[in-house]
C-alpha cells in the first residue's frame, strides 16, 4: 500500500493542514486518495470543531455526512491527552492489531492513503508502543511537520534520528507557519535541518482560507512526490 504518514515534532504543528494540502494535490492529479485519522483525542464527536477529519473533508467536499466521516476515524476520545491515557480515562484500550486491520480495510480501492496519528512520534498508543512503532508496522513513508520557530532544529533533528534508527523513509520535512516569524531565523533553521538530514525541507506559510490558498502549494507537493 502507498501509505503516507503525516507526523510531527510535537502536537499542534500543522499536521492536519499538510494532510489537507496532500489530499487536494492528489485529487487535482486525478488520483483516488483517502485521509484516515487513526486516533482523535480532545473530541467527543467527529463533527467537533477540533476534529481533524472534519477539517480535512469539509474543505474538500461539498457535503460530509456523519456515516462517511465516522468511517475515517478509528478511535475517538474526549480528553486532549496522549492516546494511551485518553483511552484509559474512558476505561478503554487501543488494540494495535485492530488499528492496523482498520487501516488496511479502509485503504482498499484507493491509490494514495494519507494517514495522520496524534501528536509526535513518541506519543504512546499503548504502554510501550508509540506512534513511530505503528508507522514502522504498516511500512509507511513519512512527511515530518515542524514549527519554523526557535527550537525547531533540536526537535526536528531528534525526530529524524528516531526515524532513521527504525529505518523509516522520510519523504520531506515541512515547516508549517502559523504566524509571522523572523525570515533569517527560518532560513537558518532550514539550512541546519537540511545540512544534517539531507532531506528536502519546505516552508508552508499560514493558510488563511484553505479553499483559496491550497493551490499555492501544488508545486511543493510536486517536488515532494517527485
Amino acid at each position: 500500500m502507498n501509505y503516507i504518514f503525516v507526523t510531527g515534532t510535537d502536537t499542534g504543528v500543522g499536521k492536519t493542514v499538510i494532510s489537507l494540502i496532500l489530499m487536494d494535490y492528489f485529487l487535482k492529479k486525478n488520483k483516488k486518495p483517502i485521509y484516515l485519522k487513526l486516533i482523535q483525542t480532545g473530541c467527543d464527536d467527529v463533527f467537533h470543531k477540533d476534529s481533524d477529519a472534519y477539517f480535512v473533508y469539509k474543505n474538500l467536499l461539498l457535503d460530509v455526512d456523519r456515516r462517511f466521516l465516522a468511517d475515517k476515524v478509528c478511535y475517538l476520545f474526549k480528553n486532549p491527552k496522549a492516546p494511551y491515557f485518553a483511552a484509559r480515562d474512558e476505561n478503554k484500550e487501543i488494540d494495535i492489531e485492530y488499528l492496523q486491520n482498520w487501516v488496511i480495510e479502509r485503504s482498499k480501492g484507493y491509490d494514495k492513503i494519507v494517514l495522520e496519528g496524534a501528536g509526535g512520534l513518541m506519543v504512546p498508543i499503548w504502554k510501550n508502543f508509540f506512534i513511530i512503532d505503528f508507522i514502522k508496522l504498516i511500512k509507511a513513508k513519512v512527511i515530518l511537520v515542524a514549527r519554523p520557530s526557535l527550537g525547531t532544529i533540536n526537535h526536528t533533528l531528534l525526530s529524524i534520528e528516531a526515524l532513521k534508527n527504525k529505518n523509516i523513509p522520510v519523504m520531506a520535512i515541512i515547516l508549517s507557519m502559523k504566524q509571522q516569524e523572523d525570515k533569517t531565523l527560518i532560513e537558518q533553521n532550514i539550512e541546519a535541518i537540511y545540512n544534517y538530514s539531507k532531506i528536502k525541507v519546505f516552508l508552508i506559510e499560514k493558510i488563511e482560507d484553505p479553499l483559496r490558498d491550497l493551490e499555492k502549494y501544488f508545486d511543493v507537493m510536486e517536488q515532494i512526490q517527485g
